[in-house]
């Protein structure tokens, strides 16, 4: 349409107008757009990419730098400008430290050997360039290097990254690994004589920049983010146990202590906000990272967060708390059931009642992500809700599941399906192998039980292999499965995690495509108009639905509050009041085959709910 084609037209300008006068935000924030509009033909990734980068490098070396940029576009919008910046963690030559150029070659010359599109290192190098003249293109670091601030020697390092970068277009051939270390040497040679970053973080940018070529799910784990990479991916960490966000006074807020740990035996509630960690504050820091940083530590040594808690009654004073806690491994519960029963100090399956339907004998599992302890909390759960053999049914909800450990994964699939395969892998040449098919005749301890799974667009990776591979035997009659909700994300990438030779950092590279049993790829590839997991039964929520009811949910996860405050509120209101029609949808499926003489009471409620 002229209108769509006018208002492109009018954000590329604009994008690159901003972009051009040195504003960051903007022009972040109009290619992300542009981005998100044209995703389907890509036109726009790399601008967007490019800006991304350049926004990383300000937070990394010039955080203040982007607390005032971010300042002067809050006042610019009319509204309250930001807290005052804090600098807390922000040392960048400390985060960096350990990085040098072996750990960055290895990384590089790995990535591109073991990537399953085998992109070839002139491409990953090619980009190591393009990042560094990003970084010498962005005045606003000069804050950080100081030769910056000589045009001269900014532009002759410009230059001669693209002489570089020109050289490797014309190679006839890939760079071999002392041709690249060679290469590195002009780098380092161009760099002294002009602008003289410091090596770690010019190493850091040119990896960063080499290694973002891949895909958006291969990565550097540089020494001062594995341990974040550890907390997110294995389930397990050391700390006080609690999840923490930003309020809408940009303070640091914990939105709910975790069951069992350490904060929640100590008397850590929903709503506290986090004013001091071993007497610090926190107030006006720029990202929660540096929030964990400060609470996270050593195990069995001791934190002190100051608290601040609302009074008990509207009129009555904030409380400011004092807590002293010793930090210990924390285990994060990625399975929950319908509704809490216990206090949550046990942190176990005994702590929820999995029955969504009591009558009809139907339960629920919702599973956040795929860890370590996922496979045994889903056996865990399994066992409470089937006590007495009566089970009809499962609803197993995966919506916003990210993925995980694939061996999890298959492991939780082994509980539907013994014989064949859950998933495959496609390598670069294009040929699939199924490692594990199962025990041919074997029976799966719920392979009779009707299961409904529910997904959406959030749901990723393992999430849609598990969906994706129940819906297959649905199909072939195997067992019992209907999936239920919206087309999944299409990550069927598989990462895979190594350590860097004799070093402290880490690789995370994309090294096969997930399929399905039926050699379906779930993955979706640039210019794809097919992908991830479609639900047998298609259902969307409108924005405001889905807020609703993930409200209503979270509210009723709370844990218990013996002191006063918020109680978890009743989840059966999800259901009575129409506000998850997914799963209401799910509900109704299973009770038609748990009570198929309810199937019309079931159907005519649910018809009332979804209008």
């Amino acid at each position: 349409e002229a209108r769509v084609k006018d208002l492109l037209a009018k954000g590329d300008a604009a994008a690159k107008a901003a972009e051009a006068r040195g504003d960051w935000l903007m022009a972040s924030e109009l290619y992300a757009r542009l981005d998100a509009l044209m995703d389907d033909r890509g036109e726009y990734h790399k601008d967007s990419e490019r800006q991304g980068r350049r926004l990383s490098m300000l937070r990394m070396y010039v955080p203040q730098r982007l607390w005032e940029l971010r300042n002067e576009r809050a006042k610019l919008e009319k509204v309250e400008g930001l807290p005052p910046y804090n600098g807390a963690q922000d040392d960048w030559t400390g985060k960096l430290a350990k990085i040098d150029r072996k750990m960055v070659m290895q990384a590089v010359s790995q990535a591109a050997e073991r990537h399953v599109e085998r992109p070839g290192l002139n491409t990953l190098i090619g980009g190591g360039l393009d990042a560094l003249r990003t970084m010498a293109m962005t005045k606003d670091l000069t804050g950080a290097f100081a030769g910056l601030a000589d045009e001269g020697k900014r532009q002759a390092f410009i230059q001669a990254m693209d002489s570089l970068e020109n050289e490797l277009k014309l190679a006839k051939r890939d760079l071999n690994y002392p041709i690249f270390d060679d290469l590195l040497d002009r780098v380092k040679a161009a760099n002294a004589s002009t602008v003289n970053f410091p090596e770690t973080a010019w190493l850091h940018e040119f990896g960063n920049g080499a290694i973002g070529q891949l895909d958006e799910f291969s990565a550097a784990i540089w020494p001062d983010e594995v341990g974040r990479f550890q907390r997110a991916t294995q389930g397990s960490f050391i700390g006080v146990g609690v999840s923490i966000e930003f309020d809408e006074l940009s303070q640091v807020r914990i939105s709910t202590p975790l069951e069992g740990m350490p904060a929640h035996k100590a008397g850590v509630k929903a709503g506290d906000v986090i004013k001091l960690v071993d007497g610090k504050p926190l107030y006006g820091i720029s990202g929660l990272d540096q929030a964990v940083e400060m609470i996270t530590g050593p195990i069995n040594t001791k934190v002190v967060l100051t608290l601040e808690r609302d009074g008990a009654g509207k009129d009555d004073p904030k409380q400011v708390i004092p807590m002293t806690l010793t930090r210990s491994k924390i285990k994060v519960r990625t399975v929950r059931g319908w509704k809490r029963v216990g206090n949550g100090m046990s942190a176990s399956a005994a702590d929820w009642d999995w029955m969504i339907d009591p009558t009809n004998h139907i339960g629920y599992i919702r599973l956040s992500q795929f860890a370590d302890d996922s496979s045994n909390e889903m056996y865990d759960a399994v066992r409470t809700m089937n006590k007495g053999n009566n089970l009809q049914g499962i609803v197993l909800d995966l919506r916003y599941n990210p993925g995980g450990f694939l061996d999890k994964a298959v492991e939780i699939g082994r509980l539907f399906v013994a014989d064949g395969p859950i998933v495959g892998m496609k390598s670069s040449t294009g040929q699939v192998t199924f490692e594990d098919n199962g025990r041919q005749g074997a029976k799966a301890p719920l392979s009779d039980i009707p299961v409904a799974v529910l997904i959406n667009e959030g749901s990723a990776s393992a999430s849609e292999i598990i969906s994706g591979t129940l819906a297959y035997y649905g199909s072939t009659g195997q067992i019992k499965c209907v999936v239920v909700g919206q087309r999944s994300f299409g990550k069927g990438s598989v990462q895979n995690v190594w350590a860097l030779t004799g070093r402290e950092a880490q690789m995370k590279v994309t090294t096969n495509y997930y399929t399905l049993p039926d050699s379906h790829v779930v993955h979706r590839k640039p210019g794809a108009t097919v992908w991830g997991v479609e639900p047998t039964l298609h259902i969307d929520m409108l924005p405001q639905e889905i807020t609703e009811s993930l409200t209503a949910r979270r509210n009723a996860d709370l844990l218990p509050d013996e002191g006063g405050g918020k109680q978890p509120s009743d989840p059966n209101e999800i259901l009575t009041k129409g506000l998850d029609l997914q799963l209401q949808a799910a509900l109704v499926v299973l009770q038609s085959q748990a009570n198929p003489g309810a199937t019309a009471r079931a159907g005519a409620k649910s018809h009332e709910a979804v209008r």
